[in-house]
Protein backbone atom coordinates (compact mmCIF):
# COMPACT_ATOMS: atom_id res chain seq x y z
CA UNK A 1 0.00 0.00 0.00
CA UNK A 2 1.75 3.11 -0.83
CA UNK A 3 0.40 6.65 0.44
CA UNK A 4 1.30 10.08 -1.51
CA UNK A 5 1.37 13.73 0.46
CA UNK A 6 0.98 16.30 -2.02
CA UNK A 7 4.17 18.77 -0.73
CA UNK A 8 6.78 20.03 -2.91
CA UNK A 9 10.09 19.80 -2.67
CA UNK A 10 12.77 16.95 -1.66
CA UNK A 11 11.29 17.34 2.09
CA UNK A 12 8.01 16.16 0.79
CA UNK A 13 9.20 13.23 -1.29
CA UNK A 14 11.58 12.33 1.54
CA UNK A 15 8.15 12.04 3.96
CA UNK A 16 6.24 10.33 1.44
CA UNK A 17 8.85 7.60 0.80
CA UNK A 18 9.18 7.05 4.86
CA UNK A 19 5.57 6.42 5.29
CA UNK A 20 5.08 3.85 2.26
CA UNK A 21 8.06 2.36 3.79
CA UNK A 22 7.10 1.68 7.17
CA UNK A 23 3.04 0.55 6.29
CA UNK A 24 5.30 -1.70 3.58
CA UNK A 25 7.13 -3.71 6.35
CA UNK A 26 4.27 -3.95 8.85
CA UNK A 27 2.34 -5.72 5.86
CA UNK A 28 5.72 -7.78 5.32
CA UNK A 29 5.80 -8.78 9.35
CA UNK A 30 1.61 -9.41 9.40
CA UNK A 31 2.16 -11.55 6.23
CA UNK A 32 5.09 -13.76 7.78
CA UNK A 33 3.39 -13.92 11.46
CA UNK A 34 0.31 -15.02 9.20
CA UNK A 35 2.68 -17.77 7.52
CA UNK A 36 4.30 -18.82 10.93
CA UNK A 37 0.64 -19.14 12.65
CA UNK A 38 -0.79 -21.66 10.32
CA UNK A 39 1.77 -24.50 10.79
CA UNK A 40 2.09 -23.82 14.66
CA UNK A 41 -2.00 -23.94 15.37
CA UNK A 42 -1.85 -27.15 13.15
CA UNK A 43 0.88 -28.43 15.28
CA UNK A 44 -1.16 -27.76 18.77
CA UNK A 45 -4.44 -29.46 17.57
CA UNK A 46 -2.50 -32.64 17.00
CA UNK A 47 -0.80 -32.52 20.00
CA UNK A 48 -4.03 -31.77 21.61
CA UNK A 49 -5.61 -35.44 19.97
CA UNK A 50 -2.65 -37.18 20.66
CA UNK A 51 -2.81 -35.96 24.89
CA UNK A 52 -6.67 -36.85 24.72
CA UNK A 53 -6.34 -40.16 23.41
CA UNK A 54 -3.28 -40.84 25.78
CA UNK A 55 -5.62 -39.80 28.47
CA UNK A 56 -8.50 -42.33 27.03
CA UNK A 57 -6.00 -45.13 26.99
CA UNK A 58 -5.16 -44.32 30.66
CA UNK A 59 -8.62 -43.41 31.68
CA UNK A 60 -9.71 -47.07 30.12
CA UNK A 61 -6.82 -48.88 32.17
CA UNK A 62 -7.80 -47.03 35.11
CA UNK A 63 -10.95 -48.09 34.56
CA UNK A 64 -10.02 -51.91 33.91
CA UNK A 65 -7.85 -51.47 37.13
CA UNK A 66 -10.67 -49.84 39.30
CA UNK A 67 -13.54 -53.38 37.85
CA UNK A 68 -10.42 -55.71 38.89
CA UNK A 69 -10.13 -54.05 42.60
CA UNK A 70 -13.73 -54.44 42.56
CA UNK A 71 -13.38 -57.89 41.99
CA UNK A 72 -10.89 -57.94 44.57
CA UNK A 73 -12.96 -56.43 47.06
CA UNK A 74 -15.90 -58.80 46.13
CA UNK A 75 -13.90 -61.68 46.62
CA UNK A 76 -12.20 -60.36 49.48
CA UNK A 77 -15.54 -59.86 51.31
CA UNK A 78 -16.93 -63.26 50.44
CA UNK A 79 -13.57 -64.78 51.93
CA UNK A 80 -14.07 -62.47 54.95
CA UNK A 81 -17.55 -63.35 55.43
CA UNK A 82 -16.30 -67.36 54.93
CA UNK A 83 -13.59 -66.29 57.74
CA UNK A 84 -16.11 -65.40 59.85
CA UNK A 85 -18.72 -68.22 59.01
CA UNK A 86 -15.80 -70.77 59.93
CA UNK A 87 -14.81 -68.81 62.95
CA UNK A 88 -18.12 -68.62 64.34
CA UNK A 89 -18.77 -72.74 63.70
CA UNK A 90 -15.85 -72.87 65.05
CA UNK A 91 -16.39 -70.90 68.22
CA UNK A 92 -19.91 -72.94 68.31
CA UNK A 93 -17.83 -75.98 67.83
CA UNK A 94 -15.30 -75.77 70.93
CA UNK A 95 -18.54 -74.67 73.01
CA UNK A 96 -20.36 -77.44 72.18
CA UNK A 97 -17.49 -79.51 72.84
CA UNK A 98 -16.86 -77.86 75.94
CA UNK A 99 -20.31 -78.15 77.24
CA UNK A 100 -20.95 -82.09 75.78
CA UNK A 101 -17.29 -83.21 75.49
CA UNK A 102 -17.35 -87.03 73.52
CA UNK A 103 -15.59 -88.07 76.72
CA UNK A 104 -16.13 -87.16 80.21
CA UNK A 105 -14.46 -88.29 83.48
CA UNK A 106 -15.90 -88.38 86.46
CA UNK A 107 -14.52 -89.80 89.78
CA UNK A 108 -15.99 -92.61 92.24
CA UNK A 109 -12.97 -94.42 94.01
CA UNK A 110 -11.25 -94.31 90.11
CA UNK A 111 -11.29 -92.68 87.23
CA UNK A 112 -14.30 -93.17 85.11
CA UNK A 113 -14.16 -92.34 81.23
CA UNK A 114 -17.54 -91.66 79.48
CA UNK A 115 -18.58 -91.83 75.79
CA UNK A 116 -20.86 -90.64 73.67
CA UNK A 117 -23.53 -94.05 73.21
CA UNK A 118 -23.16 -95.36 76.69
CA UNK A 119 -19.53 -96.47 76.64
CA UNK A 120 -17.44 -96.14 79.80
CA UNK A 121 -14.15 -97.47 80.92
CA UNK A 122 -13.15 -97.54 84.41
CA UNK A 123 -9.91 -99.21 86.48
CA UNK A 124 -10.56 -100.99 89.59
CA UNK A 125 -8.85 -102.32 92.36
CA UNK A 126 -7.41 -102.83 95.74
CA UNK A 127 -5.24 -103.49 98.22
CA UNK A 128 -5.88 -105.17 101.22
CA UNK A 129 -2.84 -105.83 103.45
CA UNK A 130 -2.15 -107.72 106.71
CA UNK A 131 -0.06 -107.52 109.63
CA UNK A 132 0.38 -108.46 113.21
CA UNK A 133 2.43 -109.31 116.44
CA UNK A 134 1.49 -112.72 118.40
CA UNK A 135 3.26 -114.08 121.76
CA UNK A 136 2.89 -117.54 122.94
CA UNK A 137 4.97 -119.24 125.57
CA UNK A 138 7.68 -121.60 124.24
CA UNK A 139 6.13 -124.42 125.36
CA UNK A 140 3.80 -124.23 123.13
CA UNK A 141 5.96 -124.40 120.02
CA UNK A 142 3.30 -121.94 118.15
CA UNK A 143 4.79 -119.65 116.03
CA UNK A 144 4.81 -116.19 117.39
CA UNK A 145 6.45 -112.77 116.95
CA UNK A 146 5.53 -110.66 113.70
CA UNK A 147 3.52 -112.05 110.99
CA UNK A 148 2.38 -109.89 107.69
CA UNK A 149 1.21 -111.04 104.07
CA UNK A 150 -0.84 -109.29 101.10
CA UNK A 151 -4.49 -110.38 101.55
CA UNK A 152 -5.53 -109.36 98.37
CA UNK A 153 -3.53 -107.27 95.82
CA UNK A 154 -6.57 -106.98 92.80
CA UNK A 155 -6.06 -104.88 89.79
CA UNK A 156 -8.81 -104.94 86.63
CA UNK A 157 -11.18 -102.87 84.53
CA UNK A 158 -15.00 -102.48 84.45
CA UNK A 159 -17.25 -100.62 82.19
CA UNK A 160 -20.26 -100.97 79.61
CA UNK A 161 -20.89 -100.93 76.23
CA UNK A 162 -23.55 -99.48 73.81
CA UNK A 163 -26.55 -101.94 73.55
CA UNK A 164 -26.95 -103.06 77.38
CA UNK A 165 -23.62 -104.81 77.53
CA UNK A 166 -21.10 -104.67 80.65
CA UNK A 167 -17.90 -105.98 80.87
CA UNK A 168 -15.02 -107.14 84.05
CA UNK A 169 -11.71 -108.52 84.09
CA UNK A 170 -9.76 -108.56 86.94
CA UNK A 171 -6.66 -110.58 88.10
CA UNK A 172 -5.16 -110.85 91.97
CA UNK A 173 -1.51 -110.53 92.41
CA UNK A 174 -1.11 -111.86 96.27
CA UNK A 175 0.80 -115.04 97.34
CA UNK A 176 3.31 -114.55 94.67
CA UNK A 177 0.97 -115.84 92.27
CA UNK A 178 -1.47 -114.60 89.46
CA UNK A 179 -5.04 -115.14 89.06
CA UNK A 180 -8.19 -114.70 87.36
CA UNK A 181 -10.92 -113.69 89.91
CA UNK A 182 -13.27 -111.92 87.23
CA UNK A 183 -13.58 -112.39 83.90
CA UNK A 184 -17.15 -111.85 82.54
CA UNK A 185 -19.48 -110.68 79.92
CA UNK A 186 -22.79 -109.61 81.11
CA UNK A 187 -26.26 -107.90 78.96
CA UNK A 188 -28.74 -105.71 81.02
CA UNK A 189 -32.38 -105.29 79.79
CA UNK A 190 -34.37 -103.58 82.67
CA UNK A 191 -34.44 -106.12 85.71
CA UNK A 192 -32.55 -108.83 83.63
CA UNK A 193 -29.12 -109.38 83.70
CA UNK A 194 -27.22 -112.09 81.83
CA UNK A 195 -23.75 -112.94 82.52
CA UNK A 196 -21.44 -114.92 80.93
CA UNK A 197 -17.82 -115.89 82.21
CA UNK A 198 -16.31 -116.28 85.35
CA UNK A 199 -18.23 -115.20 88.29
CA UNK A 200 -19.88 -115.69 91.20
CA UNK A 201 -22.45 -118.75 91.56
CA UNK A 202 -25.13 -117.01 93.75
CA UNK A 203 -24.07 -118.20 97.48
CA UNK A 204 -25.12 -116.22 100.45
CA UNK A 205 -25.07 -112.47 100.79
CA UNK A 206 -21.69 -112.78 102.54
CA UNK A 207 -19.85 -114.69 100.26
CA UNK A 208 -21.69 -112.27 97.08
CA UNK A 209 -20.50 -109.03 99.13
CA UNK A 210 -17.24 -107.77 97.96
CA UNK A 211 -13.94 -107.68 99.93
CA UNK A 212 -14.40 -103.72 100.14
CA UNK A 213 -17.65 -103.77 101.79
CA UNK A 214 -17.61 -106.60 104.17
CA UNK A 215 -17.60 -105.86 108.27
CA UNK A 216 -14.57 -108.06 108.41
CA UNK A 217 -11.37 -109.02 106.67
CA UNK A 218 -12.60 -112.92 106.50
CA UNK A 219 -15.98 -113.94 106.40
CA UNK A 220 -17.22 -116.13 108.41
CA UNK A 221 -15.99 -119.44 108.13
CA UNK A 222 -19.38 -121.07 107.84
CA UNK A 223 -19.32 -120.18 104.24
CA UNK A 224 -15.96 -121.16 103.28
CA UNK A 225 -17.12 -124.65 104.58
CA UNK A 226 -18.99 -124.96 101.39
CA UNK A 227 -15.70 -124.05 99.10
CA UNK A 228 -17.80 -121.09 97.08
CA UNK A 229 -15.76 -119.57 94.27
CA UNK A 230 -15.84 -118.15 91.35
CA UNK A 231 -16.82 -120.33 88.25
CA UNK A 232 -16.83 -120.14 84.38
CA UNK A 233 -20.92 -120.46 83.38
CA UNK A 234 -23.71 -119.07 81.86
CA UNK A 235 -26.52 -117.53 84.74
CA UNK A 236 -29.13 -114.93 84.41
CA UNK A 237 -31.15 -112.96 86.90
CA UNK A 238 -34.27 -110.72 87.41
CA UNK A 239 -35.48 -108.20 90.17
CA UNK A 240 -38.35 -106.31 89.79
CA UNK A 241 -39.66 -104.35 93.21
CA UNK A 242 -38.59 -106.67 96.16
CA UNK A 243 -38.19 -109.77 94.94
CA UNK A 244 -34.76 -110.95 93.10
CA UNK A 245 -34.68 -114.67 91.15
CA UNK A 246 -30.75 -116.11 90.15
CA UNK A 247 -30.14 -118.94 88.42
CA UNK A 248 -27.64 -120.59 86.26
CA UNK A 249 -25.28 -123.17 84.92
CA UNK A 250 -21.36 -123.77 85.80
CA UNK A 251 -18.08 -125.66 85.56
CA UNK A 252 -15.24 -125.11 87.26
CA UNK A 253 -12.86 -122.21 88.14
CA UNK A 254 -11.22 -121.30 85.46
CA UNK A 255 -7.85 -121.92 86.86
CA UNK A 256 -8.78 -125.89 87.46
CA UNK A 257 -9.69 -126.37 84.16
CA UNK A 258 -10.28 -128.31 81.91
CA UNK A 259 -12.46 -131.18 83.83
CA UNK A 260 -15.94 -132.55 83.51
CA UNK A 261 -17.30 -131.04 87.00
CA UNK A 262 -20.24 -129.00 86.42
CA UNK A 263 -23.27 -127.55 89.07
CA UNK A 264 -26.43 -125.94 89.20
CA UNK A 265 -27.08 -123.01 91.62
CA UNK A 266 -29.91 -120.96 91.80
CA UNK A 267 -30.95 -118.19 94.91
CA UNK A 268 -34.20 -116.64 95.46
CA UNK A 269 -34.08 -113.28 97.79
CA UNK A 270 -37.13 -111.24 99.26
CA UNK A 271 -35.71 -107.44 100.33
CA UNK A 272 -38.58 -105.58 101.26
CA UNK A 273 -37.68 -101.91 103.52
CA UNK A 274 -39.24 -100.80 107.00
CA UNK A 275 -38.59 -97.42 107.07
CA UNK A 276 -35.17 -97.19 106.48
CA UNK A 277 -33.98 -100.02 107.42
CA UNK A 278 -33.64 -102.78 104.52
CA UNK A 279 -34.31 -105.95 105.10
CA UNK A 280 -32.91 -109.06 103.19
CA UNK A 281 -34.52 -112.84 103.53
CA UNK A 282 -32.90 -115.51 100.88
CA UNK A 283 -31.94 -118.68 100.20
CA UNK A 284 -29.86 -120.58 97.65
CA UNK A 285 -29.80 -124.50 95.99
CA UNK A 286 -26.56 -125.58 94.63
CA UNK A 287 -26.48 -129.12 92.92
CA UNK A 288 -23.12 -130.00 91.84
CA UNK A 289 -21.53 -133.44 89.92
CA UNK A 290 -17.71 -132.71 90.80
CA UNK A 291 -15.22 -135.25 90.59
CA UNK A 292 -13.84 -138.18 93.02
CA UNK A 293 -11.10 -137.41 95.78
CA UNK A 294 -9.72 -140.24 97.78
CA UNK A 295 -9.21 -137.77 101.19
CA UNK A 296 -11.94 -135.44 101.83
CA UNK A 297 -11.65 -132.03 103.77
CA UNK A 298 -14.89 -131.19 105.35
CA UNK A 299 -14.50 -127.05 106.73
CA UNK A 300 -11.28 -124.55 106.66
CA UNK A 301 -8.57 -125.35 108.81
CA UNK A 302 -8.95 -129.16 108.76
CA UNK A 303 -5.77 -130.86 109.55
CA UNK A 304 -4.44 -132.70 106.61
CA UNK A 305 -1.20 -133.53 107.36
CA UNK A 306 1.29 -133.57 110.75
CA UNK A 307 4.70 -132.85 110.89
CA UNK A 308 6.79 -134.73 113.76
CA UNK A 309 10.13 -133.11 114.31
CA UNK A 310 12.99 -132.39 117.24
CA UNK A 311 12.43 -128.34 117.12
CA UNK A 312 9.75 -125.97 116.37
CA UNK A 313 11.72 -124.73 113.72
CA UNK A 314 12.01 -127.90 112.13
CA UNK A 315 8.48 -128.47 112.37
CA UNK A 316 7.42 -125.06 111.07
CA UNK A 317 10.00 -125.69 108.01
CA UNK A 318 8.65 -129.11 107.02
CA UNK A 319 5.39 -127.44 107.33
CA UNK A 320 6.02 -124.87 104.83
CA UNK A 321 7.07 -127.78 102.37
CA UNK A 322 4.06 -129.65 102.40
CA UNK A 323 1.63 -129.26 98.94
CA UNK A 324 -1.73 -130.43 98.41
CA UNK A 325 -4.86 -129.80 96.10
CA UNK A 326 -8.24 -129.66 97.08
CA UNK A 327 -11.28 -130.46 95.09
CA UNK A 328 -14.95 -129.41 95.72
CA UNK A 329 -17.54 -132.46 96.55
CA UNK A 330 -21.58 -131.56 97.65
CA UNK A 331 -22.74 -129.94 100.42
CA UNK A 332 -23.54 -132.40 102.93
CA UNK A 333 -26.57 -130.67 104.86
CA UNK A 334 -28.57 -133.38 106.09
CA UNK A 335 -28.01 -135.42 109.79
CA UNK A 336 -29.17 -138.51 108.43
CA UNK A 337 -26.90 -138.39 105.11
CA UNK A 338 -24.33 -137.14 106.86
CA UNK A 339 -24.54 -140.58 108.84
CA UNK A 340 -24.86 -142.56 106.06
CA UNK A 341 -21.44 -144.75 104.44
CA UNK A 342 -19.03 -142.84 102.35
Amino acid sequence: MTISVGTSGNAGTSGSIGISGRIGASALAIALASAWAVPVHAQSAVTVQQELASMRAQMMQMAQRVDELEGQLVSARAAASAANVAAENAVAEVTAVKENPPVKVSWKGAPKFSGKGGFTFKPRGRLQYDAGVTNAPASTGASDGFGNEVRRARLGVEGNIPGGFGYKFELDFAGNDTEITDAVLTYKDDGLKVSIGQHNNFQGLEELTSSRFISFQERAAFTDAFGFERRVGLSAQYGGGDVLVQGGVFTDNIDDLSNKSWSVDGRAVYMPKMGDAQLHFGGSLHYSDLKDASDTVRYRGEAVAMVVAESAVAARDAAELIEFEVEDLPAVTDCKLALEPG
